[in-house]
């Protein structure tokens, strides 16, 4: 027995959808007698005891308790300022908390989610706590690596069978063709523009559709811009009345403070002139915002989000006439001001989606039931390559391994990409890094994220000590050592392994790339590192 679902992790609130007999419900979540459509994604704790989702939200202004809204912002981060308790990690079977890591959080949070399916008297009666949960779930379209590591990783630990990673945005246009039976039907094609505008993150995508398949023309997104970003204006403007400042504040009380403008922002209407900002627990009393001066701070990061947009319509060479239609997913979309300024751009093709909170969930579910019939063919949002040198050290070039809008492979497939050289040096030191942007040269523009770093030996004399640590160890110029093959594959979910291969005498390592950490320098046979280090014995050399 197993029940399959569509996830929608969101910043601000996570939605469950069904797979039930070809029809996708929203799972509710039974809060007080009350059924809610969404789980808060929060963490509250107090002293060792922790809460998570509507139990978090429910503790946060009781005294003592602490509050972490929005982890899936930090999802992408390294090392992401979470000040739960001393360093150590969350013992989620035990509900206590000596320290936590961004993995742990993420873990509980999952099989919080677990237990709620289970608790659902939508899904079958029979189902124990051992059976299977088949889980579609979706990322951010400009999700680094680490991003949809830690959320491929966390779902399994949690006990999700994962059937697979997809953009937000591809989600979204598959509800929008699902609500559309006709869509893509008597045309050769048809294009969506995703606009999703969440609580942390923005993503921008063009789906085409056909009869046989969804299909990525372009994707772009900003990492952190999202409904937070809009809740903190409101906020900064409300302390600048009171003479008050938000970096001052403690990290509870900005939390707080952020949750309260959040509800106030949601409120807002058409009509509406201003909102009263509650200051009480901060000695302030209220203060009042004009929206008219509210939106006016608002008006530069809907600006990129319209640029961001704009840019992906130039790449595909599309304009905005041949787009069948102009999709607002997102609780950031529902802004008025994003509504009035997207509506002025393409008129009647602006379609706002009924359920802008659950559409992304239920198009995963939809995914989920029918990706073998209707499959989706996705496109790497961002560059991925490492570092090389040249010119005796004096140059530094970079290498695109996978180049954004690279098609991602179906589900099983592999993409493969080698080099074969021989080595100028007696340490290989191997940085990589992922970048939206390259200029003219090839070389990372903009935002753009250091990757891990790997030290692999390629003279034979440094692989014979237990203790070594190639980072110490003084790299020589003109090497004259065995041919090297670097071989990268990259799977559907995104996620990309290397296997170094020196031929003679024969050493092979292979390593995960899942995100932005550093790589112990360890003896490398077996080589071990900080992601994750397999020996593997190399192949016979090619042949000249």
């Amino acid at each position: 027995m197993a029940a399959r679902v569509g996830i929608d992790l969101g910043t601000t609130n996570t939605v469950v959808a069904l797979v039930d007999r070809g029809n996708y419900p929203v799972l509710p979540v039974s809060v007080g007698g009350e059924a809610r459509l969404s789980t808060p994604t929060l963490l509250s704790w107090r002293g060792d005891e922790v809460r998570l989702g509507w139990d978090a939200l429910h503790v946060w202004g009781l005294p003592d308790w602490e509050l972490f809204s929005s982890p899936k912002r930090w999802l992408g981060v390294p090392s992401p300022p979470i000040p739960v308790g001393p360093a150590g990690s969350l013992d989620s079977e035990h509900g206590k908390n000596s320290g936590a890591r961004m993995e742990d959080i993420l873990r509980l949070f999952f099989r919080r989610l677990r237990d709620d399916i289970l608790a659902s008297p939508h899904v079958e009666a029979d189902l124990g706590p051992d059976d299977e949960i088949e889980a579609m779930i979706g990322v951010p379209a400009n999700a680094n690596s680490l991003q949809r590591y830690r959320t491929l990783s966390a779902a399994r630990q949690a006990g999700f069978r994962v059937l697979g990673l997809l953009h937000e945005p591809t989600a979204a246009a598959i509800e929008y063709a699902h609500r559309h039976p006709a869509f893509g039907r008597g045309k050769e094609r048809r294009h969506v523009l995703v606009y999703d505008l969440g609580g942390g993150t923005f993503d921008v995508a063009i789906v085409r559709i056909d009869p046989d398949g969804f299909y990525v023309v372009r994707s772009a997104g900003v990492e952190r811009l999202g409904g937070d970003d809009f809740d903190r204006i409101l906020a900064e403007m409300a302390l600048q009345k009171a003479g008050l400042s938000y970096d001052d504040l403690p990290w509870n009380a900005q939390h707080r403070l952020l949750l309260r403008c959040r509800e106030l922002k949601e409120s807002i209407r058409g009509t509406t002139k201003k909102v009263l900002v509650d200051l009480e627990d901060l000695g302030a009393g209220e203060a009042a915002i004009f929206t008219a001066e509210y939106y006016e701070r608002c008006q530069p990061l809907v600006t990129q989000t319209i640029e961001t947009l704009s840019a992906v319509m130039s790449d595909s060479q599309l304009d905005f006439a041949q787009l069948d239609a102009l999709l607002l997913v997102g609780g950031g979309s529902q802004m008025h001001l994003v509504q009035r300024q997207l509506k002025e751009r393409v008129g009647a093709r602006l379609k706002i989606s009924p359920h802008p909170f659950a559409s992304t969930a239920v198009g995963l579910a939809i995914h989920a039931d029918r990706s073998e019939v209707a499959p989706v063919k996705d496109r790497f949002a961002r560059h991925f390559g490492v570092w090389r040198e040249s010119e005796a050290g004096e140059r530094k070039s970079f290498d695109t391994i996978f180049g954004r809008d690279t098609a991602l492979p179906p589900l099983g497939e592999t993409l493969l990409v080698k080099r074969i050289y021989h080595p100028a040096h007696n340490i290989g030191h191997f940085r990589y890094e992922e970048c939206a942007t390259l200029d003219a040269a090839g070389t990372p523009v903009g935002h753009h994220t250091p990757w891990c770093e790997i030290h692999f030996p390629f003279d034979p004399a440094l692989a014979g000590s237990d203790r070594l640590d190639l980072e110490a160890v003084q790299r020589t110029e003109r090497f004259s050592g065995s041919l090297v093959e670097e071989r990268y594959e990259c799977d559907s979910q995104g996620l990309i392994t290397v296997r170094l291969l020196r031929f003679e005498p024969p050493l092979s390592c292979s390593y995960l790339l899942h995100g932005p950490e550093q790589v112990t320098p360890t003896r490398p046979s077996p080589a071990r590192t900080s992601n994750r280090s397999t020996p593997d014995t190399a192949p016979s050399p090619p042949s000249a």
